[in-house]
């Protein structure tokens, strides 16, 4: 008797570790982002709503495309740069004042797209896959800005997820020409490993583990692909600024640090560590620093 009420305690708390994991697996790949509650009409900037669709499942995705302008004259250009935000948030990306450096960028001569990944703001909803089919929805976001607004000059921009997005995609696509990476994790898989114990105050065996296991089964995904350490290699001698605060209590420092130091030729590649805390907050805390790194860095390489 003493045998079987063992087994059946094992047994549940087996099936409760896996309503749990599967429960967390769930919320993660369904996560709901940010209220977009400005436009670049509050700075002042004229903008078209857009839609496009990503190159591997035609999934609708929905943006902004803000042209080249200044002071209410448009100016011609055939220079984009295409922005990607972060897990759980939309192309506003209000928290750091995105659209303060967007003015500044489209007065120095740059068109600008925004857009909101899959299953955030106005994009269709359907389920977050860490990179592996956000990539293709920024190669549909290149595709665009080139038959549509004839751009023939693209650099991308990203935040977080948005910044290992914007190197997978910006390797793959031989039309980019520079990347600014603000953030990345280097290794989604050994990222989640050392901060979802953190966050979610349950141990990495079984839960973190297990979760990860049933993302990838839910997915049909590897997540050893998802890896910007690895792709980086392949950056050859494509433009590269990548930026990450110091003290970054959601994907440390030494994330970025990872990648630079995997760069075999870092001719046209810059770092920066700003020493501040907090995740993806250079720009609002450090606005005149981070928007002349990044003008420096766009006149140096896109032009």
């Amino acid at each position: 008797m003493i045998i079987i009420i063992s087994i059946f305690v094992i047994l549940l708390s087996v099936l409760g570790v896996l309503g749990g994991c599967g429960y967390l697996a769930y919320c993660m790949i369904h996560a709901q982002s940010e209220a977009i509650t400005q436009t670049p009409t509050d700075y002042g900037l004229y903008y078209e709503d857009i839609t496009f669709e990503g190159m591997k499942d035609k999934i609708h995705l929905s943006g902004w495309w803000i042209p080249a302008q200044s002071k209410s004259r448009f100016i011609s250009s055939n220079h984009t740069i295409i922005l990607s935000h972060g897990y759980h948030n939309a192309r506003s990306l209000e928290g750091i004042q995105l659209l303060d450096l967007v003015r500044v960028l489209v007065r120095s001569r740059y068109n600008v797209m925004m857009y909101d990944l899959r299953n955030c703001g106005y994009s269709q909803k359907t389920v977050i896959t860490g990179g592996y089919l956000e990539k293709y929805d920024l190669l549909g976001a290149i595709e665009y800005v080139k038959k549509n607004k004839q751009s023939s000059h693209i650099a991308l921009m990203g935040w977080s997820m948005g910044a290992a997005i914007s190197l997978f995609a910006g390797i793959l696509s031989e039309d980019v020409e520079v990347i600014i990476a603000d953030s990345p994790f280097s290794d989604l898989e050994e990222c989640l490993n050392v901060t979802m114990p953190v966050y979610t105050k349950l141990p990495r065996f079984p839960f973190t583990v297990v979760t990860l296991r049933i993302v990838s089964r839910l997915l049909k995904i590897d997540m050893k692909e998802l890896r910007p350490i690895e792709a980086i290699r392949s950056l050859k001698d494509k433009p590269l600024l990548l930026i990450h605060a110091k003290e970054d209590e959601i994907i440390p420092s030494e994330e970025t640090k990872a990648i630079y130091e995997a760069i075999p030729h870092k001719g046209k590649v810059e770092l920066w560590i700003p020493n501040i805390k907090g995740h993806i907050l250079g720009h609002k805390l450090q606005k005149k620093e981070y928007q002349r790194r990044v003008l420096y860095f766009l006149k140096k390489y896109f032009r």
